[in-house]
């Protein structure tokens, strides 16, 4: 009698990969196949079938292992340069006690700027005006170009035009000396806020990306079952039934594992309370690390 079903350690055997990615398969229903005594059963012409295509499906998986190592490697050089970034903020503000009062205050000092702009400039062009205190309340170029359907270069021109105008504002008797020193004050606390800014921006966004990466799911999911300090007989229970990471619990039905030969009610729990304390639980899919 033709032989219609293999085990999974066979059909991994077939094609050079490891038994829980069988599993996975079955799960994903690239394979058919059943349980049965707590082992599994793969359909010999399943298989057959997913050998016409195998090459895709192997060069698709390396391409995500590749994928993976540049990750890794990426986070490594993000992590090296946010120590160096955090570094610097650290010296910021244990030196310069004046960048935190000018962060605290930017809203203020914005307002200041756009006083002094209003008060000493003599261009009559209402739009060039509203152009340059756009920007001096901190919205970007590329924003206003958008709101006036300008490309950001002629933005740039109109406010380089517009604040160069204050240069000659006291040749022509607007400015006395007062207003003349207040705008070398502003041009000074301008410059430096909107550099302090920057910083900011790019010290915000570089944290947001650590909180993102922060918690490399591959190296939860990689733990050895060896190192997960399991009682004897759940381990023994996981080993011999090729059960060799922490992913291939957590990717897992639960009712699956309830029906592995062995295994009770307390390693049931046991599990329970080993997924819930790495912060996992059954049937994950890679996706979910991707939200």
């Amino acid at each position: 009698m033709e032989k219609k079903y293999i085990s999974r350690k066979e059909a991994a055997e077939v094609f050079g990969v490891h038994p829980q990615t069988i599993a996975n398969w079955l799960e994903k229903g690239i394979l058919l196949g059943h349980v049965a005594q707590g082992s599994t059963f793969i359909d010999i012409q399943s298989i057959e079938q997913l050998k016409a295509s195998f090459g895709d499906i192997v060069e698709a998986e390396a391409k995500i292992q590749q994928y993976k190592v540049e990750i890794k490697e990426q986070a490594a050089e993000y992590r090296k340069q946010l120590a160096a970034c955090n570094e610097a903020q650290k010296q910021l503000s244990d030196d310069t006690w004046i960048y935190g009062s000018v962060f605290r205050n930017a809203r203020m000092l914005a307002h200041l700027f756009v006083n002094a702009f209003t008060a000493l400039s003599t261009n009559s062009n209402e739009r060039a005006q509203y152009i340059v205190v756009r920007f001096l309340m901190g919205y970007r170029i590329s924003e206003i170009a958008a709101e006036f359907h300008l490309c950001p270069e002629r933005i740039r021109q109109i406010i380089e035009k517009s604040i160069n105008r204050l240069k000659y504002a006291n040749k022509v008797g607007v400015m006395n000396n007062d207003y003349y020193r207040t705008r070398k004050i502003n041009d000074m606390l301008m410059e430096e806020n909107m550099q302090l800014k920057a910083q900011y921006i790019q010290l915000k966004e570089q944290l947001e990306k650590r909180l993102y990466s922060a918690n490399d799911p591959d190296n939860i999911l990689n733990t050895k079952i060896e190192g997960l300090h399991l009682s004897p007989r759940t381990y023994h229970v996981l080993d011999i039934n090729e059960i060799e990471t922490l992913g291939d619990i957590a990717y897992s039905k639960r009712n699956k594992f309830e029906k592995l030969r062995g295994i009770g009610a307390k390693s049931m729990k046991e599990l329970d309370d080993l997924l819930a304390a790495k912060g996992l639980h059954w049937k994950m899919t890679p996706e979910e690390y991707c939200l």
